[in-house]
């Protein structure tokens, strides 16, 4: 039940009175009526229309809807590359049920932590058009720094209206 809220009306279930109502459907009258309550739905007509793919709506305050929705949303909605299937039960039984709230998992973006030795590494700088302390101005100038520094030499090329071209791995 979940996944079909998730996936038709782009939001948890907001309730166990709302999820009684579609696991009494799916019993009494198939998987195909309780698919049919939402995409009939008014929430579903307003929201998608005839013409619009669902999508998550959770990361927006909804009219109507009560703000723990968006905590039970993003408890479903893991990242872009999630797979349901990956999932072997049910997320928001015990949140739902007590209508308590759920805890937003953290989702790491990108590297988990830094390298151990990336403070030791070396890298080139290439830059375009940089002027430091004096009327002199290249056309190119390459900066040999230790990841140590990366950031105060990157903030000084800045100050300076200078572009940079690469920032290359030094081996």
């Amino acid at each position: 039940m979940e996944l079909n809220f998730k996936h038709l009306l782009g939001r948890a279930p907001l309730s166990q009175a709302e999820l009684s109502e579609h696991i009494q459907l799916c019993i009494n009258s198939g998987y195909d009526a309780e698919i049919d309550s939402y995409i009939d739905s008014t929430e579903y007509y307003s929201n998608y229309g005839e013409n619009i793919v669902p999508y998550y709506r959770g990361s927006s305050t909804q009219v109507g809807q009560k703000q723990v929705g968006y905590n039970r949303t993003r408890s479903l909605v893991r990242g872009w590359a999630e797979i349901d299937s990956a999932t072997e039960s049910s997320i928001l039984v015990e949140a739902v049920a007590t209508n308590g709230t759920t805890e937003i998992p953290l989702q790491p973006s990108g590297r988990i932590a830094a390298y151990a030795d990336a403070t030791e590494k070396m890298f080139k700088i290439v830059v375009k058009g940089a002027k430091f302390n004096g009327p002199r101005r290249r056309s190119t100038t390459e900066y040999i720094v230790p990841g140590s520094r990366m950031s105060p030499q990157i903030q000084r090329i800045n100050r300076t209206t200078g572009t940079i071209v690469s920032i290359t791995e030094l081996a």
